[in-house]
């Protein structure tokens, strides 16, 4: 279990929700798909009030690899809307990353893989609030 502070508050962190110190302060980073390797939808998350950032990566182990992340959020936990797409691609030696940021305070969020291409392709989506 991870302990620390963010903007006074008290929070903590486990295997899911941890802490990461940074020259700009801590933020509490959510990993909301985590190195999958198919589509699909992730497991739904708080979103915390809304605020927020998210941060999509993609990499592969041979040759070019491409991956489609949408960031869907939710009122019921049941009806899903799309928040934004992220479109990643690049070749084994080198990963790429894209991002968005949020102020809009739905309660429930999750990642969606909507396409995964490439040898040994992964991708992950990282919420930061």
């Amino acid at each position: 279990m991870l302990k620390g502070k963010l903007n006074g508050q008290s929070i903590s962190g486990d295997a899911t929700h941890t802490l990461l110190g940074t020259t700009g302060g801590l933020a509490a980073v959510t990993r909301l798909l985590d190195g999958v390797l198919v589509t699909g939808a992730g497991t739904a998350s708080s979103m915390y009030g809304g605020r927020c950032t998210f941060q999509g990566i993609a990499n592969g182990s041979a040759g070019a690899f491409a991956a489609v992340i949408t960031i869907e959020v939710s009122n019921d936990n049941a009806n899903w809307e799309t928040l934004g797409t992220l479109t990643l691609a690049g070749t084994a030696t080198t990963a790429d990353s894209a991002g968005l940021s949020s102020d809009a305070p739905w309660a429930f969020v999750r990642g969606n893989v909507t396409s995964i291409s490439g040898t040994g392709a992964t991708a992950t989506l990282l919420m930061a609030v």
